[in-house]
């Protein structure tokens, strides 16, 4: 796909040309009217493309002109390390699990980004993770589109790998990562925290 067929917007202008030395009002049954040269089209390399016309000798010339907005500038999105510590009190007398001591659900910041044209509020958002990440990549679940946060209570005990990716209204991408560390902590008291890394 080429540059100039991605586009954000489009600006659509009609122009008219009259000629009133030989313009008939009257006469609303017209012929088209000649472009001399339509093979060329905005694009990479050639941003204003100049049109010749022809009148087709009514007097009156019509032209559509297409105006097309691109940008080539993705978004950028951040994304900060975590660390989330739960903190787990009964031993157990024997094998029965205590369901205090669970990992409970793990709930990330707003995701945000900024972009040159579109609004922070129409950036779509969406992530993927890597569970217990290692120094390979690893996609072990991905969200859809229009993501506002990332939720999850199956991160267990150590490190996992968030990407979060920010796409504006071109599809135009960026991508953050950050790791999310989950720790047990030794307390009596059942009780969750969560601490930024800065």
């Amino acid at each position: 796909m080429t540059l100039y067929q991605t586009h954000v917007a489009k600006i659509i202008r009609t122009w008219k040309l009259i000629d009133w030395c030989k313009y008939d009002p009257n006469v609303h049954d017209r012929d088209a009217d000649v472009i001399i040269d339509d093979r060329f089209v905005a694009g990479a390399d050639r941003y204003c493309v100049y049109r010749k016309l022809k009148d087709d000798g009514d007097g009156f010339i019509t032209y559509t002109q297409i105006i097309k907005v691109i940008d080539t500038i993705p978004p950028s999105v951040t994304c900060k390390d975590t660390l989330f510590c739960y903190y787990g009190g009964y031993a157990g007398a024997g094998a029965e699990p205590d369901p205090m001591c669970t990992v409970p659900t793990y709930t990330s910041p707003d995701f945000a980004a900024t972009d040159n044209c579109t609004p922070a509020n129409l950036i779509s958002f969406r992530w993927e993770l890597d569970l217990n990440y290692t120094s390979t990549k690893s996609i072990d679940k991905k969200s859809g589109p229009n993501m506002k946060r990332f939720v999850s209570s199956d991160l267990t005990p150590g490190k996992h790998k968030l990407y979060v990716i920010a796409e504006d209204n071109c599809g135009k991408e960026d991508t953050a990562s950050c790791i999310i560390e989950v720790k047990i902590a030794k307390n009596l008291h059942h009780i969750v925290t969560m601490a930024s890394q800065q």
